[in-house]
């Protein structure tokens, strides 16, 4: 008979994943294949330049309209300096992620505990955590001019 998971264990594993988070974030890091393997360097990840946040609620009406077409934002900049955080605020264990995660990557200023805010997107400098955008939409072309724009002025 299978044990039962430990509860305990999980506060320890989360608050891990967060302090990797972070870490990930302050350093650059080569990733490449498993040892042994044919494959090359993939990426060179650091700080980035823009962070995009979009908070989120499963019975938003907002949310379930961009839901499907938030990916293709995301690839619409891939090779971009952009991070994209999505904060799931649909219960109480994914709003105590989403406020360890806001912790852990200096994002304080986006959500507070507000629930006000779910069904927006947030557009951030990267490394000064300064808001360049804000905005409550399914606009999905508005959400790509508005990191268009944060992009080009900080290349």
């Amino acid at each position: 008979m299978a044990e039962a998971p430990n509860p305990r264990r999980q506060p320890t594993v989360w608050i891990t994943v967060a302090v990797l988070t972070a870490g990930v974030l302050s350093a650059s890091w080569t990733v490449a294949g498993p040892r042994g393997s044919d494959m090359k360097v993939i990426a060179k990840v650091g700080q980035p330049d823009i962070i995009a946040v979009r908070i989120r609620h499963d019975l938003c009406p907002l949310c379930k309209k961009l839901d499907p077409r938030f990916p293709d934002i995301v690839r619409d900049f891939n090779g971009q300096s952009v991070l994209f955080v999505t904060l799931d605020l649909t219960d109480q264990t994914t709003q105590k992620q989403a406020a360890l995660l806001t912790g852990a990557l200096g994002l304080d200023s986006v959500w507070t505990g507000d629930l006000s805010r779910i069904g927006s997107v947030t557009i951030m400098d990267g490394p000064s955590r300064r808001t360049l955008s804000y905005a409550h939409t399914t606009d999905v072309d508005a959400i790509r001019r508005a990191l268009d724009k944060a992009v080009k002025t900080h290349s």
